[in-house]
Formats: C-alpha cells, sequence, structure tokens
C-alpha cells in the first residue's frame, strides 16, 4: 500500500480551526485596505495563483466586491528578471518588499516547508510587520528553519508526501476563501445597514491578533 493509500485508509481527520482563524484575520485586514500576498513553488505556485483568483473575482457570493490580493508567482517578466538578476531564492521576497506594506498579509505554501524563496519571504515580511500565514506539509515541524517558524499560524497538513499536502491545500484554501468572502459581505451588509463595522481596536500591533487567535 501506497502512502496516498495508507492516507486514505487511516481517514486522518483535519481540523481548520487555524483556516478558520487566518480567514477572520484576513478578512479584518482586506476591509481596512490592506493586501493578501500569496507565494510557492510548482504546484504551490498555481495554488497561490488559485487562491488569489478566488479573492478578486468571486467564490460563492455572486455580488460583492472585488478584495486586493496579489499572486507573487504570476507574472513570469518578474519572476525571470528577479531570477536572473538576483537569484531564484529573492524571487519572492524582493516582491513582497516592493508590494508588502504593514498590515498586509502574507500566505506561503510549501508542501516540504522548507523552500528558501518561501523562507526569505516570510522572513522579511515578518520583520517589516506583515503578518504572516503559512501552509505546508506535516513533515515540516521536523525542521528548525521552516514554514512552521517563520509565520504567525500555519496549517499544517496531514500528507504523507506532496500530492496528498497539496490535496489537502486545495480544500483549506477552498475554506479560507470561503469564510474569508463570508465575513467581508458580512462587513459590508452591516455598514451598508449603518451598523458599522465591527468594535475592534484599531492600534493592534501588525500580527498580535494572529499570535493571540
Amino acid at each position: 500500500m501506497n502512502p496516498f493509500e495508507v492516507f486514505r485508509a487511516k481517514k486522518v481527520p483535519v481540523s481548520y480551526g487555524i483556516v478558520d482563524s487566518m480567514a477572520s484575520i484576513m478578512a479584518r485586514r482586506l476591509a481596512e485596505g490592506g493586501t493578501v500576498l500569496a507565494c510557492g513553488n510548482g504546484g504551490s505556485a498555481e495554488q497561490a495563483n488559485h487562491f488569489v483568483a478566488e479573492l478578486v473575482g468571486r467564490f460563492i457570493e455572486e455580488k460583492r466586491r472585488a478584495l486586493n490580493a496579489i499572486s507573487l508567482c504570476a507574472n513570469t517578466a518578474v519572476l525571470t528578471a528577479l531570477a536572473n538578476d538576483f537569484g531564484y531564492e529573492e524571487v519572492f521576497r524582493r516582491q513582497v518588499e516592493a508590494h508588502g506594506r504593514p498590515r498586509d498579509v502574507l500566505l506561503v505554501l510549501s508542501t516540504s516547508g522548507t523552500s528558501e524563496n518561501v523562507l526569505r519571504a516570510a522572513e522579511y515580511a515578518l520583520k517589516h510587520n506583515l503578518v504572516v500565514f503559512g501552509m505546508c506539509g506535516h513533515h515540516a515541524k521536523l525542521t528548525a528553519r521552516s514554514v512552521v517558524t517563520r509565520c504567525h499560524q500555519v496549517h499544517i497538513a496531514q500528507g504523507f508526501n506532496a500530492q496528498t499536502a497539496q490535496e489537502d491545500h486545495l480544500r483549506a484554501l477552498h475554506r479560507l476563501a470561503e469564510k474569508i468572502e463570508t465575513e467581508i459581505c458580512e462587513r459590508d451588509r452591516r455598514q451598508s445597514n449603518g451598523a458599522g463595522p465591527d468594535a475592534k481596536a484599531t492600534n493592534e500591533r501588525p500580527g498580535q491578533e494572529a499570535s493571540q487567535a
């Protein structure tokens, strides 16, 4: 029995509590005018693109405003220029430097949890007061310098290999998009009805609510 079949046979329960927490914080940051940045390599790059498309476009709600999100994997001219001039390890960090601002959110995807370009982006974002969320594979917990140790909150897939981790990440990203969309729409409806946004302190340090969730 291969690892994929073992995973299916065990029916490992997956908790999305961390994902729901990420969604609430992302929705709040987006409502406050922030931007969600996302990055990853290979299949994770496509998942970053997919997630951003759900935010800029829509997920379920047919009539809602566009949300400010950027995939750092989508612009091939930028990626190849940065790889050529600075090295592949810098392709995401440099874009976070260009686009990221305090109170923005960076979502990093890495099934290994140790991709150097992803880690550099996360470390830069932490240093410059962005909220940093991650998704990685189960074995990333075994490494000292990984997505697990470079993010405010991390969803760790229960898959035994890259493909099962990516399947889990896709489900988590869909849940993330749905929860963000729901919270944004509810907030917008409250404001249109004159209720105003949720009472929430605006002087929180970047990442404070993430570390407290």
